[in-house]
């Protein structure tokens, strides 16, 4: 799957995972880019594609947003990949999965694919 995380710092840390992953330009509210019909094209082509955002409020309404403008340009399996259960505090990210919280990658794929663990 493709991730598409809130910030730059998490996208990095995706792929030194070895995870194929992207960020907003700006954080969660900073959703412009994916308007954009030739990125829209791209995304189309990924078999599968997780929002990976922070577990905070605008987190959680960002990727909603970014879900449902992803949806209504036609791209499929579109998944936000919940990771509260594992980054309980307001405001932790994929990094803090992978770091603090040794986070496993397979189970990440899992749930950017729509499995729920």
């Amino acid at each position: 799957p493709l991730f598409i995380c809130e910030g730059f710092k998490d996208a990095l840390i995706a792929t030194y995972f070895n995870l194929t992953a992207i960020s907003t330009a700006g954080g969660a509210k900073s959703l412009g880019t994916f308007e954009n019909e030739l990125i829209i094209e791209k995304l189309k082509k990924r078999s599968s594609i997780g929002i990976c955002f922070d577990n905070d409020e605008p987190g959680k309404t960002g990727a909603k947003e970014l879900k449902d403008i992803l949806e209504s340009k036609g791209v499929k399996n579109v998944n936000i990949v919940d990771l509260s259960d594992v980054c309980t505090l307001k405001g932790e990210d994929l990094a803090d999965y992978f770091l603090k919280y040794k986070g496993d990658v397979k189970t990440l794929i899992q749930r950017a694919m729509g499995a729920n663990s």
